[in-house]
């Protein structure tokens, strides 16, 4: 009984170790920049944000969508033709 108790503790103990090793190892440094319409945005209230698989960041907003490469805004916007 006293041996199950045991092994049961190493077992116990064993799982944290491995547990707290997994978690400093998988840590990943995030580096975020914030972005504004001081950078170029067209409008400060983003309602979706995508990044194509050549790294481009998309920004949708009420004022048109903006394509971002890390730099400077390309800003697309919807325009309306009354005949």
């Amino acid at each position: 009984m006293c041996s199950n108790i045991l092994i049961f503790w190493k077992a116990i103990i064993f799982i944290l170790i491995i547990g707290f090793y997994q978690n400093l190892i998988s840590q990943n440094s995030i580096i975020f920049d914030q972005i504004s319409t001081k950078d170029g945005l067209s409008q400060g209230d983003v309602n979706s944000i995508y990044q194509d698989n050549k790294g481009f960041m998309w920004f949708g907003t009420h004022d048109g969508l903006n394509k971002y490469n890390g730099y400077v805004f390309l800003i697309t916007q919807k325009v309306l033709i009354v005949i």
